[in-house]
């Protein structure tokens, strides 16, 4: 037999919060670094297209293993 529970709150939705990145926390002229190019563009574009309005630009950094991106607006 299945036990009913009282009281015990709902998680709170984590739908359209960071996940792997923090593009949700940043404002505009924040950057991060990331360890993989192709993968952070990939995010960043996906994170555009379901919030219009902000938009990211990627450089590598020095060593070219790593990248960092920006919020430009």
């Amino acid at each position: 037999m299945i036990k009913i529970e009282t009281g015990i709150p709902v998680p709170g939705d984590s739908r359209g919060r960071c996940r792997k990145y923090p593009f949700c926390d940043m404002q505009i002229g924040d950057s991060f670094s990331a360890p993989s190019q192709s993968k952070v563009v990939s995010a960043a574009s996906k994170y555009k297209r379901e919030h219009p309005g902000w938009n990211y630009t990627t450089r590598r950094d020095g060593t070219g293993v790593a990248c960092r991106i920006w919020r430009i607006s």
